[in-house]
């Protein structure tokens, strides 16, 4: 499955075949410059410094996405519509908190804002897995694992969406970035707009909310592997 993200008539080329965006960047020497390096390029006009934060952030935005929507082509969709959101409001962006910072804030929002409609729709139904986890996006040229680790892994993927989909969002987000994402708590709390004192409260209330769920089947140590 291939689409085509528009920037100002400029295309950025995704290529979701194994969950994974893809862009050209010709521009080598702009891999190695900064967030906020990259972010004022991109003011004075430099489309490509754009690319390298996207090849950046993709994976990290496309997995909060996935496992706060449990909907595998609506988190490729939103992804794709939360780095142009990005991309048009970035002017407006004065590095007074980190780039990732504000990026996940408009992902955060943008999945409430979905979530809210679809489950005003739904009526709270959560809907099916489509059998296709965030682990796919990952390549492992050299060291893959073998089919029996790859086929535990997707079952514990499988069984770490449904115990998601059981406690309340406001858990839930708060596993996926501190958890999943390995964000930080303060860095969280800006992100969600809360004192961190809240987000302390909320992860440890989601954790014993998820090892409730998981009980005999996931040990919750080990999300981080499932992810």
């Amino acid at each position: 499955m291939n689409s085509v993200l528009s920037i100002s008539g400029h295309p950025f080329q995704f290529s979701l075949s194994s969950k994974k965006i893809s862009f050209r960047v010709h521009a080598l020497s702009l891999q190695n410059k900064t967030d906020r390096e990259l972010v004022e390029l991109t003011k004075g006009g430099q489309k490509k410094a754009f690319e390298v934060l996207i090849i950046r952030w993709q994976a990290s935005i496309y997995t909060l996405c996935y496992r706060k929507l449990s909907h595998q082509e609506q988190a490729e969709e939103l992804t794709q519509e939360i780095f142009l959101a990005a991309y048009k409001n970035i002017p407006s962006f004065r590095n007074e908190s980190k780039f990732s910072t504000w990026l996940f804030q408009i992902a955060i929002n943008r999945c409430k804002n979905l979530h809210g409609y679809r489950d005003r729709r739904k009526h709270g139904h959560h809907e099916p897995l489509e059998g296709t986890h965030p682990e796919k996006k990952r390549d492992f040229p050299d060291h893959r694992p073998s089919a029996i680790q790859q086929i535990h892994k997707k079952e514990q993927s499988v069984i770490l969406q449904n115990a998601l989909n059981q406690i309340d969002n406001k858990y839930r987000e708060v596993l996926v970035l501190f958890d999943m994402q390995g964000l930080p708590q303060n860095e969280i709390a800006i992100i969600l707009n809360l004192p961190v004192g809240t987000i302390k409260s909320r992860i440890h209330r989601a954790r014993n909310e998820l090892a409730h769920v998981l009980k005999g089947k996931i040990n919750p140590k080990d999300i981080g592997e499932a992810k």
